[in-house]
């Protein structure tokens, strides 16, 4: 019960103060956004659930990273339907999260190219 209401506190605090900085409209436009995007995000959560089960069949991942990679986003796009902006920011995070928490850092590395870059610092010397 006393975690609830932390949430409520937290969300009516970070909602009052944003709405009062960006405005009523910009507010609803924000929460139409998250709920739609939260929606595409659990409607295309099939094709994401196939694609991270072959890589676990063909032992690319493991079940852990499996299940980091299917379940954090779909809470997140709940909470992205969730109107408030303290739940728009948990859901974003566990948007983001498991590509940086499931354990292969190459998809990271090979996106930010730190793997070549200290292959060439290694070359260069």
């Amino acid at each position: 019960m006393i975690y609830f209401l932390i949430y409520l506190f937290l969300e009516t605090m970070m909602s009052v103060w944003i709405a009062g900085y960006i405005g009523g409209l910009n507010t609803f436009l924000e929460i139409i956004f998250t709920a739609l995007l939260g929606i595409y995000i659990i409607k295309n959560a099939k094709e994401n659930f196939f694609s991270t089960l072959t890589e676990l069949f063909f032992q690319q991942i493991n079940s852990r990273q499996f299940i980091n990679l299917n379940l954090y986003p779909l809470i997140g796009a709940i909470l992205l339907i969730v109107p408030g902006f303290f739940t728009d920011l948990i859901g974003i995070i566990l948007q983001i999260v498991p590509h940086f928490n499931s354990g292969n850092n190459d998809e990271v590395e090979d996106r930010f190219n730190f793997r070549n870059d200290e292959n060439e610092d290694n070359q260069l010397s």
